[in-house]
């Protein structure tokens, strides 16, 4: 009974098929028809231009010269980007030198203005300020008898402010 459902099955695709073919030919088919004739008439004219164009790219190659013609068209195109790449290098550079003085001449005004005519450097309203104490030299511990904190000197956990094992601690 299955195999009678395959056959009746079959044909009806195939008319379904068929069926779907002619809609679209009846819907679509002048359109296709004209397609297919300007497709002709314009597939010859461009035949004839690409072969035109063939024949004019084969007669340039044959040339004897030909070959050297384009090694000539090369260099002088390189050389020309060199000279182009020269000329801005050159450029830069005398940018380069250009900044370089305006620094250094600025440096020379900065230094004329304040410390050139002998009177130090001044900040503020130019009130002369006075001068440091000089600080005594003592050592980085000694920071911490000070008063101020000192991360390093080991103060704040009781007991001295030093870890002792149980080696080092007398007993009794």
């Amino acid at each position: 009974m299955d195999d009678v459902d395959v056959k009746q099955a079959a044909p009806t695709s195939v008319k379904e098929i068929i069926g779907m073919f002619t809609g679209f030919m009846a819907a679509y088919g002048w359109y296709m028809l004209f397609g297919f004739v300007a497709l002709v008439y314009f597939r010859d004219a461009i035949e004839d231009q690409i072969e035109a164009y063939k024949r004019a790219q084969r007669k340039k190659t044959d040339e004897p010269d030909y070959d050297e013609k384009v090694r000539q068209n090369m260099k002088s195109i390189r050389a020309k980007q060199q000279e182009l790449h020269e000329q801005k290098v050159q450029e830069a550079a005398e940018l380069r030198k250009l900044r370089e003085e305006e620094a250094r001449e600025s440096k020379i005004d900065e230094y004329d203005r304040t410390l050139g005519n002998g009177q130090g450097f001044v900040l503020g309203d130019g009130t002369p300020k006075p001068k440091p104490k000089p600080k005594s030299k003592k050592s980085h511990v000694s920071a911490a008898n000070d008063g101020g904190y000192f991360p390093l000197g080991g103060g704040g956990s009781g007991g001295g402010g030093r870890f002792r094992s149980q080696r080092n601690v007398r007993r009794g």
